[in-house]
């Protein structure tokens, strides 16, 4: 009688081993899974790095460095004309700082301004307007939108000698 206890104690100790052993196993392996199904859903995105454009109109901000800035030269009635392209990409961002008599920006934001941006500086009109799909840009440039002074502002078409040094980019 004793020895059928014993037997029954033991078989019964191996099957509740046994039993916790497939247990822990399955959930090992849906662990497992789960850890790499998560993990493929939850890749990283490229952190494109910034550069930063220093303009002799007095303001900078940053932009990925995937995207080209050519300035318009030929344009003698505004201080700055920006035009920011990608290769291979549709439309572009325009930059553009001209004389304006409005007081503040409230003025020129009247219209919906959803893909454009406006700073009034010094009776000087910031503009930075952005075709669709270019909202991510235009934000980056936006949010690191700063003025500086280096010199009192040129009239347009003017040049001093103290401009600063800013970034040409030839097409």
């Amino acid at each position: 009688m004793k020895n059928k206890i014993i037997v029954v104690v033991v078989l019964g100790i191996l099957a509740a081993g046994a039993g916790t052993w497939l247990v822990m196993s399955r959930s090992e392996k849906k662990s497992e899974t789960t850890v790499e199904q998560k993990t493929e859903e939850v890749a990283p995105i490229p952190e494109i790095a910034l550069k930063q454009w220093k303009d002799e109109a007095g303001f900078i901000f940053e932009y990925p460095e995937n995207l080209k800035i050519k300035q318009n030269t030929e344009d003698n009635e505004s201080y700055a004309n920006l035009e920011i392209t990608a290769e291979g990409r549709v439309g572009q961002i325009k930059i553009l700082a001209q004389d304006t008599k409005l007081k503040g920006i409230e003025e020129r934001n009247k219209e919906k301004m959803e893909d454009k941006r406006g700073r009034i500086d010094q009776g000087i009109l910031f503009t930075i307007e952005a075709d669709a799909g270019w909202e991510e840009e235009l934000e980056t440039i936006d949010k690191s939108w700063q003025f500086f002074y280096p010199t009192k502002p040129a009239a347009a078409g003017q040049v001093e000698d103290n401009s600063v040094e800013i970034e040409e980019v030839s097409e």
